[in-house]
């Protein structure tokens, strides 16, 4: 993998994660979502998306355009929350992998290469989607969402995000 892709690959996750960070933030701060029943990640990606419905309406002004953004969204949400699940069932793989004592090198190699995997296509979809919603949208209608959401993701990370300048929109 060269350099390029790398960075390619880290600022496609980057994107979705912000995304998907709404989920998380969308809770009380301290309340771990997921934790407990299987209910709690469901609440908090709809809680998430509601979040990220009330940003787009706020910044984006034309109902159609809007519709469309928020649909975009909700897709990169989705894929993000399913590349965590295959991302824990690879690990727990690897954990009863690592409790065999006659586990081969080549066991464990097809399991990181299938995460490995997993992570690049994943990252593809979200980074697919990520330019389909910004030709949706103008330079202007861009910034603002972006902004809006950095300033949202800085509230619930103490200050992080729209503290540290960061802009979200890349």
């Amino acid at each position: 993998m060269t350099l390029r892709t790398s960075v390619m690959t880290l600022r496609t996750m980057v994107v979705g994660l912000c995304l998907v960070g709404m989920v998380g933030c969308a809770g009380p701060p301290g309340y771990r979502h997921g934790a407990g029943d299987g209910m709690a990640g469901h609440t908090s990606l709809e809680r998430g998306k509601q979040e990220m419905a009330g940003l787009i309406d706020k910044t984006i002004k034309d109902p159609s355009k809007a519709q469309r953004v928020k649909a975009l969204s909700e897709q990169i949400m989705s894929e993000a929350v399913s590349s965590t699940q295959r991302s824990r069932a690879s690990h727990e793989q690897l954990y009863a992998l690592n409790m065999r004592y006659d586990a081969t090198r080549d066991e464990f190699a097809k399991i990181l290469e299938d995460l490995h995997q997993n992570r690049m296509s994943s990252a593809a979809r979200i980074l697919a989607l990520r330019f389909e919603m910004k030709d949706a949208l103008t330079a202007e209608e861009w910034s603002a969402l972006t902004t809006a959401m950095n300033e949202y993701r800085g509230k619930y990370h103490h200050g992080r995000g729209a503290a540290t300048g960061a802009s979200g929109g890349y």
